[in-house]
């Protein structure tokens, strides 16, 4: 078993030598073969949003022949010419979906801005063989697809958190009818979406904002989804919460676990805006189950002249395509940075989040 490993591993380019790489399996030598059955072309993801990226790969299973244990490794080698198949070309049979970029077995796709009619895009490449005793082999895989409005993914393995699809369907709010009762459950719900928010979040956020307010709409401001535009601060801040997990690692999931999103930006119309390039553009996200009090984000402010060290997040960018007084959409592409407390001394994380979002504005 320890040899079939070393010359598989040599065909990934794992510290090994050229001689030791096969232009052919050979099934009585090695104990185990490949044959066009034992092929397969999988999406990293099976359940995708319009417009996002995917990779597609093709995966080959090898078999041990002693006691059939299989394998699966990407359809990668050292060399091309030692692969028994070559592959020819990817395509688009079905859905509208973009190839972007082909790499050997991998191909990039960009799945269509609208919904196609089969709600699905089908994806199929052709091998060709080179190997004698060999024949053609055309794979297939299916992705299936969704539009959400409000849709984030977010991936941290310090957290054991990786590639996670967050849903948040807006809950309307709690109240339909507001009065004067409702003030104190307001204050009750802005207070803690602030602190939820992070260090950095929670500063951007800037003023107080009450229901004694006017021009508030009290159902938005206990909603799940909104914005509130701070005109003491010129800052427009995004609040979403959530508590499902709709996929982990491309895969269907039905676990909880409470989330919130902030999102930040100057002003009150559309634009990009880049992290890190102004101390109101900030993005968090926090899990109160997991680290209560403290936030995965990123911001900084880069006028600041009291020797402040700026977090060492990557940044990213806020796009607001849809400012209109009532509604706000966009994306999020952030590499946000956190620190664990609980061991000494703190250790210092990253993550990834990005998505879209479709919110009303609360006032």
């Amino acid at each position: 078993m320890k040899k079939i490993v070393f010359i598989i591993a040599s065909c990934f380019s794992i510290a090994a030598h050229a001689q030791n790489i096969l232009p052919v399996y050979d099934q009585q030598q090695y104990g185990f073969e490949i044959r066009p059955a034992n092929l397969n072309l999988e999406a990293e993801k099976n359940l995708c949003e319009l417009n996002e990226l995917v990779n597609v790969n093709i995966h080959m299973i090898i078999a041990d022949k002693e006691n059939a244990v299989p394998y699966v490794f990407s359809y990668k080698f050292r060399d091309p010419a030692d692969a028994p198949w070559k592959v020819e070309g990817f395509k688009i049979l079905t859905g509208g979906a973009k190839i972007i970029s082909t790499d050997g077995g991998t191909a990039q796709l960009q799945m269509p801005a609208g919904m196609p009619k089969e709600k699905a895009v089908t994806v199929q490449v052709t091998l060709n063989p080179v190997a004698r005793g060999y024949q053609q082999v055309q794979l297939f895989t299916t992705i299936y697809l969704e539009d959400n409005e409000n849709v984030f993914f977010f991936n941290c393995p310090y957290l054991h958190i990786i590639d996670e699809k967050y849903v948040i369907k807006n809950n309307g709010g709690a109240f339909t009818n507001p009065d004067a009762s409702a003030k104190k459950a307001i204050d009750k719900n802005i207070s803690p979406a602030k602190q939820k928010a992070g260090n950095y979040a929670t500063k951007a956020i800037g003023a107080e904002v009450t229901a004694s307010q006017a021009g508030f709409d009290l159902s938005l401001l206990t909603s799940n989804a909104k914005a509130m535009y701070m005109p003491n601060e010129d800052i427009t801040t995004l609040l979403l919460n959530g508590d499902a997990v709709e996929m982990v690692a491309g895969v269907k999931s039905d676990a909880k676990r409470m989330y919130n999103i902030v999102l930040s930006f100057p002003g009150k119309a559309a634009g990009v805006f880049k992290i890190k390039s102004n101390k109101k553009i900030t993005a968090a996200i926090t899990f109160p189950k997991i680290l209560p009090g403290y936030a995965c984000s990123c911001t900084d402010d880069p006028d600041a002249q009291d020797g402040h060290q700026p977090p060492t997040c990557m940044g990213g960018t806020i796009t607001i395509t849809k400012y209109d007084g009532k509604i706000i959409e966009g994306t999020v592409n952030a590499q946000l940075e956190s620190s664990d407390p609980s061991v000494n001394p703190p250790v210092t994380f990253y993550g990834k989040l990005n998505g879209k979002f479709k919110v009303r504005v609360a006032n």
